[in-house]
């Protein structure tokens, strides 16, 4: 709708110092591997996709802990049927609502983070995810693979696609050369397009270019 109109797109930052900062310890007492879901329960952030790729992953690794994170637990009776009826309940650990603090430490802490989702209009958790050196998978949709290069800072699925999700969490836990490499390409990616002091001046530049000139 916006025809042959110049337009400018500033993606969004994180505060590095606070991402680089200190955080508390883990107060909850997981097994490893760790892997959190940070988002809403909702259908579009695929929340059902990370329960339905469980059976797999802990079948290779039994006590592997999925950490649930989110500040909508509208689905939470429907997220732990779904586990219990998979046989994975026991790796399930809902933590709901946590703090900016607690959230760098349990980031810091996982093995791998699953970002699936059906409609994005950012993807925040993908930025925390590579500046706290943890490596991120996502959903290759418009968007998402902006930010995600598969194979150099993170890994793509296809669309609705729970067993790509379920190899692709596998190959991140059980090829450390890999993980290396994701977790080395998101640093550049973080220092490289989503340095904050270079994309707040681009977001001055950007006002700057449309204020009327002074008389």
């Amino acid at each position: 709708g916006f025809g042959d109109r110049p337009m400018r797109v500033v993606p969004l930052w994180l505060d590095m110092e606070f991402m680089r900062g200190p955080a508390p310890a883990l107060a909850l007492p997981l097994t490893r591997p760790i892997i959190p879901y940070i988002g809403q329960l909702t259908v579009r952030k695929c929340y059902d996709m990370v329960i339905e790729a469980m059976p797999q992953v802990v079948a290779r690794f039994p006590q592997a802990s999925f950490v649930f994170v989110t500040h909508n637990p509208e689905q939470r009776a429907n997220l732990q049927r779904m586990a219990a009826e998979r046989g994975v309940g026991a790796n399930l650990h809902f933590l709901g609502t946590i703090s900016e603090e607690e959230k760098l430490a349990l980031l810091r802490a996982s093995d791998v983070l699953p970002f699936p989702s059906r409609y994005e209009g950012f993807g925040l958790p993908l930025l925390e995810g590579m500046a706290a050196g943890v490596p991120v998978i996502s959903t290759n949709i418009p968007v998402v693979n902006e930010i995600v290069r598969d194979g150099e800072n993170g890994l793509l699925i296809p669309y609705d696609d729970t067993a790509a999700l379920a190899r692709a969490m596998l190959d991140v836990l059980e090829q450390p050369e890999l993980r290396a490499r994701l977790v080395a390409g998101g640093a550049r990616s973080m220092a490289d397009s989503f340095d904050p002091d270079m994309l707040v001046q681009q977001v001055i530049d950007a006002y700057r270019s449309v204020m009327p000139s002074p008389p």
